[in-house]
């Protein structure tokens, strides 16, 4: 199938061009058909699908010629097989890309095109699409949609309610005529829970049978059955108006409490959001000048005033002041900051006035990382949440047939009437809505908790493995320790120069140790490798330099005596030595685990003798010295083939390899390599007491998942059966019986959170 599409050309001042336009585009595979109208400027091409447009364009441009295109971004909740082949075959849309973490849909059409003919047309294909404009984002409306469907479903349970308690009073011996019965339960039926119909139609159409089926299927059983009992009262005594009415307006309850809490979880999400300010002071020309925040480039210098949110991520040049970093550092302390301290977007500045040049803008700040993660771990499956939606796609049906079973068998035994009811009470008691929620509402409320302490979870399916957890292994250096070196070696000037020269183009805390003993002019550097978990090497000022442990000596065959050293051609191979501050709190951290019965274990790639007295000052009996990541990964793994749970923390960029293989890892980060770092779990401030906190919500995590699921799978074993053969239980109690389970899923993931520290 092949598009049409007119677009724009600026550049174009004679035939030869138009006619280089047309020659360019011609030359592209796929391209059925090129025409370029000099007059109007217009380039018209019929091409298929995997024409490089991008790619022409970009050729055009190099040679002067700019085709004119319009970038438009969308918000769009579900993004499916039959709005993609929309987009394929729209003839206006160049290129499309759906974002499934943020549900932004970003478009490349012709200018020529109305967004808001693309716009109708989506809508019209069912689905809801808003564009984003100037100050909106794809937070805002998603927050906007929730709490529009929120107050819909409280509006919705509180009338029905209302209009219920007749009906419930009914059924507690207070006699009401039937006709009344009618008249109250038509409103609820199919205005009030015209919810529950809608979205079981779209169910069925989807081929997918949820709680609105079932919900559906037993109040409308209820309801037309009704009408039998004027048709023969003989064989129908009784109309079960109340019985519809009262079971939506209980179900309505509880699906108001479950969707509160969803709404709530989000909005955690959201507040977080709206700490990013919309403007931003810049100097331009030694002028203070207010821009939009969209405006704001990397490289500018941006004006901080006592009060006032930082816009983008950057580093103070001038002034100094008390930033408040508690927005994603769980910090609530303010920090002094001055100048050559880096600030983050959100944060807000206490006290004190600040100039600082942008590093990062838009997307590419630490906020917005983190918003991201934070986004993304909430749609990951865990394992349980995967057994869950297995369990959740045979179980209507199963219930359904059950429920066909139970109506057989008593309309047999009894008569067509309590047949109706039983199966009713079968329909309605089955909870499927509390399978689906048990699991995704404790993640998204963890990923909540964590945040506020200042605590990323990046990947969410890990947790539920934490009560699992029998060994704990450290890194040592800027886990247990600051990870700071200071350089005890006694270094002669001229071995400096070629040590700081090589260690410069290196971040390693050895190379910062060297670093911050030298100032001074640094020789030319060639052939510099680095060789992960043993060092570095290079040529320096025509001489060879190696810097690193025992086993890159070992590869370049010169014997030493010593765990860490340098070498440098002409002058030999020397020691260094090195000291580390253990962190303040570490020895507390490793009592409360050993009190736990979790067995501790240091692995590090420093020598044996720092490792050994950080150790025992610690009070930590095995330990393992001169270690690659490699090596650290071996001995994770032996320990897993083993039957062992391990935890690892470690450095979330040197140990990724390692992080990446335990059954649960916390990265101990530097906030600025938040994107970089591996890790289940990543601790935005290097705070030891932030291990704990982590593990703790982990834990308690995995316990609220557990116990969910198993409440809503005994629940629905016990009660279903009890409500198909149990001859005494009405549909009104399975009503209750269902809001009352999804109550209780929603309350055990949302409250008894308390941190044990």
């Amino acid at each position: 199938m092949t598009k049409i599409i007119k677009l724009p050309v600026r550049g174009m001042t004679c035939s030869n061009c138009a006619r280089t336009v047309k020659n360019v585009i011609k030359s592209y595979e796929d391209v059925k058909f090129v025409d370029v109208d000099l007059a109007s400027e217009l380039l018209i091409v019929e091409f298929e699908k995997n024409f490089n447009f991008k790619k022409a364009k970009q050729e055009l441009s190099s040679i002067g010629y700019e085709i004119l295109t319009k970038n438009v971004e969308i918000y769009i909740p579900m993004f499916d097989k039959n709005l993609e082949n929309y987009l394929i075959n729209e003839s206006s849309i160049l290129s499309y890309y759906y974002d499934f973490e943020s549900k932004v849909l970003k478009l490349e059409i012709s200018p020529l095109k109305d967004i808001n003919d693309i716009l109708r047309d989506i809508r019209e294909l069912g689905y809801k699409a808003h564009l984003l404009s100037e100050g909106k984002s794809a937070f805002d409306i998603e927050y906007e949609e929730r709490k529009k469907e929120l107050n819909d479903i409280k509006r919705r349970a509180l009338f029905s309610s209302i209009l219920s308690i007749p009906l419930l009073l009914h059924e507690f011996s207070m006699p009401l005529h039937p006709i009344i019965q009618l008249i109250l339960t038509i409103p609820i039926q199919f205005y009030f829970g015209l919810y529950f119909i809608k979205n079981a139609i779209k169910s069925l159409k989807a081929k997918n049978l949820d709680m609105n089926v079932l919900i559906s299927l037993g109040t409308l059983s209820a309801f037309f059955g009704s009408f039998l009992h004027f048709i023969n009262p003989q064989t129908f005594h009784h109309v079960y108006f109340a019985t519809s009415g009262i079971i939506i307006s209980v179900i309505l309850i509880g699906k108001f409490f479950e969707e509160r809490a969803k709404f709530k979880v989000f909005e955690n999400l959201r507040n977080l959001y709206v700490q990013k300010p919309k403007k931003v002071i810049i100097l331009d020309n030694n002028k203070e000048v207010e821009i939009d925040i969209s405006d704001l480039k990397e490289g500018d210098i941006f004006i901080v005033k006592e009060g006032f949110l930082v816009p983008a991520d950057g580093v103070i040049i001038e002034g100094e002041g008390y930033v408040d970093e508690s927005a994603f550092s769980g910090e609530f302390k303010p920090v002094k900051k001055s100048k050559n301290d880096e600030v983050f977007q959100g944060t807000i500045l206490k006290e004190g006035y600040l100039k600082v040049k942008a590093l990062r803008v838009g997307s590419n700040t630490l906020f917005n990382e983190i918003l991201k993660i934070s986004r993304y771990a909430q749609r990951e499956k865990s394992v349980l949440e995967s057994l869950a939606d297995r369990v959740s796609a045979i179980f209507t049906p199963t219930v359904v047939i059950f429920s066909i079973i139970v109506f057989i068998f008593w309309f047999i035994k009894a008569n067509f009437e309590i047949a109706l009811l039983k199966l009713i009470s079968v329909l309605v008691i089955a909870c499927p809505c509390a399978i689906g929620i048990a699991i995704p509402l404790v993640i998204a409320v963890s990923i909540n908790k964590a945040l506020k302490n200042g605590i990323i979870i990046k990947n969410s399916a890990s947790l539920e493995r934490a009560n699992k957890i029998d060994i704990i292994i450290f890194d040592k250096t800027g886990t247990l320790t600051e990870g700071k070196l200071t350089l005890k070696s006694n270094i002669p000037y001229e071995h400096l120069i070629y040590l700081a020269s090589i260690e410069k183009l290196n971040e390693h805390p050895i190379s910062k140790a060297i670093l911050n003993n030298y100032n001074g002019e640094f020789y030319e550097v060639k052939e510099f490798e680095y060789i992960r978990g043993e060092g570095i090497r290079g040529i320096v000022n025509n001489r060879k330099v190696i810097v690193g442990n025992r086993k890159l000596f070992e590869r370049e065959h010169l014997n030493v005596n010593f765990d860490i050293g340098y070498y440098i051609e002409g002058y030999g191979a020397f020691e260094l030595v090195f000291e580390d501050v253990i962190k303040e709190n570490a020895k507390k951290l490793i009592d409360i685990l050993k009190k736990k019965n979790y067995k501790i274990i240091v692995l590090s790639g420093d020598s044996y003798e720092n490792v050994k007295k950080v150790c025992n000052e610690l009070g930590i009996e095995e330990f393992y010295s001169n270690l690659s990541p490699f090596d650290k990964l071996k001995f994770v793994e032996n320990l897993k083939e083993k039957g062992h749970k391990v935890l690892y923390i470690g450095d979330g960029i040197n140990d990724a390899i390692v992080l990446s293989k335990a059954d649960l890892s916390i990265a101990v980060s530097n906030a600025l390599d938040i994107v970089k770092e591996s890790g289940d779990i990543i601790l935005i401030k290097s705070d030891i007491d932030g291990i704990l906190k982590a593990f703790e919500i982990s834990k308690i995590a995995s316990s609220k998942m557990r116990w969910n699921l198993f409440w809503t799978f005994f629940y629905n074993i016990v009660l279903i059966p009890f409500a198909g053969f149990y001859i005494s239980f009405h549909p009104i109690y399975s009503a209750f019986a269902m809001a009352l389970s999804d109550i209780f899923v929603v309350s055990n993931a949302i409250y008894n959170w308390k941190i044990k520290l």
